[in-house]
């Protein structure tokens, strides 16, 4: 039986020992930002050739020094961008290893957003700052069930910073989850949608890989135009080879996830769409799981909403592409 280590501060706040499912999640932050470490490698692998061959022909007197100095502070950045992915990895560790989380109990009464994208709790007159899983960039707003009653499980991996780990509301009736099989409709209209995404992300893509490949050849030399060009041709088939395998990726899945619930949470932030103008999206806490809205739609939730979310599921059940939201009440 797990025995509680009461903190003297604050009769609200507790200490349990980890659960496997609190050590799973924690993992998850572990491999996100272990993408993000290779992330910064891959574009500083692609950087370095381009320093170096600025360097290398600055020194025989083909090119000047501003060549040099345009690509040595973006190095700079990546690499700071990699020690500090580095440095969350270190500290997520090191609170694993001490096998601990915090627990808050109380009234709601204030949930809003921060900066760095963090969330911010206002739990019986106790701020709990946390950062939540999911790709949260450009929040600009939180809605909630203001005095609803509360119980935030967090981890401290630093002293201002707190990785959420679950999020209960007692006097919510529990959400229901349901396996069913999905229809060849569902597959045709979500193989349409990556589509187009693709189409939207290969755009801007190929603008950035042209600016570079021309750049690479004004310093590597219009003899080097095979080299660079089929340095350039790889990365775009990656891409090409990425885009078909995520529609042969829905092709294959046979069962969808339906969650059932009441709307306790509703994150909004801002993106950018097809990059033209900016609209909004929005995650929604059903229960204790947060669910992404990424249907351009109008029709937004709110708090106390009783709504069906509908996903693809793999054979385990694990919750995959959105398919579609309806309202209930």
């Amino acid at each position: 039986m797990e025995k509680d280590t009461v903190l003297n501060f604050n009769p609200l706040v507790h200490n349990v020992p980890l659960s496997p499912a609190d050590e799973q999640l924690i993992n998850w932050w572990h491999k996100m930002y272990g993408k993000t470490v290779w992330m910064w490698v891959v574009l500083l692998v692609l950087l370095l050739p381009v320093t170096a061959l600025a360097f290398f022909f600055f020194l025989q007197g083909k090119v000047d020094l501003i060549a040099v100095l345009v690509s040595v502070p973006l190095e700079l950045l990546f690499i700071w961008k990699l020690v500090e992915a580095l440095r969350k990895i270190a500290k997520i560790k090191s609170a694993l290893r001490k096998g601990w989380k915090q627990i808050s109990t109380g009234k709601l009464l204030e949930l809003k957003t921060s900066k760095g994208n963090r969330l911010t709790y206002n739990v019986a007159n106790s701020i709990i700052k946390v950062n939540a899983p999911g790709p949260y960039n450009g929040l600009i707003g939180a809605r909630y069930l203001k005095e609803a009653n509360i119980r935030l499980e967090t981890i401290a991996i630093a002293a201002d910073q707190n990785l959420l780990l679950n999020v209960q509301y007692p006097d919510i009736p529990q959400t229901e989850r349901d396996i069913s099989n999905i229809t060849p409709q569902e597959q045709t209209a979500q193989k349409q949608k990556n589509k187009e995404d693709y189409r939207s992300v290969g755009k801007v893509l190929g603008f950035i890989l042209s600016i570079l490949f021309v750049g690479q050849l004004c310093i590597a030399g219009i003899g080097n135009f095979f080299i660079v060009f089929g340095v350039y041709a790889a990365l775009a088939l990656i891409f090409f080879i990425s885009a078909l395998s995520a529609n042969r990726y829905v092709q294959g899945y046979k069962h969808k996830l339906v969650l059932t619930g009441t709307v306790t949470e509703a994150i909004e932030m801002r993106y950018n769409p097809r990059y033209s103008h900016y609209k909004r999206k929005y995650w929604y806490r059903v229960g204790p799981e947060m669910v992404p809205c990424y249907l351009d739609s109008d029709e937004h939730l709110a708090p106390g909403d009783k709504a069906r979310f509908e996903y693809y599921a793999n054979d385990d059940g694990k919750r995959k592409q959105l398919i579609k939201i309806t309202r209930l009440t």
